[in-house]
């Protein structure tokens, strides 16, 4: 059995020799509806913190270069003061916000330049991956693509919750390649540039457009990998990242 863990040890994927059981972390709630008050402690709370301002990033709650005000996240969450600087100083050396002594926070603003050689460095690091996973796949591992795939290829952009159902179901299916790659401090390394894509995403084109053709470049991704093809992998990868990026680029 395949155990994938994203950095704070959420499980993702858990592979057996026929079948593959999603466990993925929540989802954001839909933008309005209120947090629940934050209850932890050390690490956790600071943690919990991060995840609540990103959060509101991937539900657009929080746009580009808008400021953050500590007071107003205290009086949502009930965490003091402590907690929450410590969580936007990680945000800070993640990329996700600024912050500006005596100023104060903003989210950040990339300009399209920096989009697009971010999608550049994620293409290539996906394409990496997926190489490796082409030399270290195993049988399971090509159902198990599959079968994530065919639920990607199902989905209609008309179905409710479509966006996050597409979501959950890229992120499945690009952990099953790492899986597959058996590196896991690539893997490690690129979780925080898949939660820069997701921002960047949700911040400019949304979700939706990406299901057109997610399907088919999917497709070629796991033809190259189950053919053992290390090149063309790695192709069919940072070709699926680079029509991603130009659907950013257009917003």
């Amino acid at each position: 059995m395949l155990l994938l863990l994203g950095a704070d040890g959420s499980k993702f994927l858990r592979v057996t020799e026929s079948f593959v059981i999603p466990t993925i972390p929540p989802l954001p709630v839909a933008p309005g509806i209120p947090s629940a008050p934050v209850r932890a402690h050390g690490d956790r709370k600071k943690d919990a913190i991060r995840e609540f301002v990103l959060e509101r990033l991937l539900t657009r709650q929080y746009r580009f270069g808008r400021k953050i005000s500590v007071r107003e996240i205290a009086e949502q969450t009930g965490a003091s003061r402590q907690p929450i600087m410590a969580a936007l100083a990680s945000l800070q050396a993640d990329g996700f916000v600024h912050i500006t002594a005596q100023v104060g926070c903003e989210v950040f603003s990339p300009s399209m330049r920096e989009i697009e050689d971010f999608f550049l460095m994620f293409g290539r690091i996906e394409g990496l991956l997926a190489e490796l996973a082409a030399i270290r796949r195993q049988p399971e591992e090509i159902a198990a693509l599959r079968a994530i795939n065919a639920q990607i290829l199902a989905l209609s952009s008309h179905e409710k919750d479509a966006a996050m159902r597409y979501r959950d179901l890229n992120h499945q299916f690009h952990h099953m390649v790492h899986a597959a790659a058996r590196s896991p401090m690539l893997h490690t390394r690129q979780l925080i540039n898949w939660t820069m894509s997701d921002v960047l995403i949700c911040q400019t084109s949304g979700f939706l457009p990406n299901l057109k053709g997610a399907g088919q470049q999917h497709a070629a991704i796991i033809n190259a990998i189950e053919a053992g093809s290390a090149e063309h992998a790695r192709a069919a990868a940072e070709a699926h990242i680079k029509a991603v990026a130009s659907l950013v680029s257009r917003f």
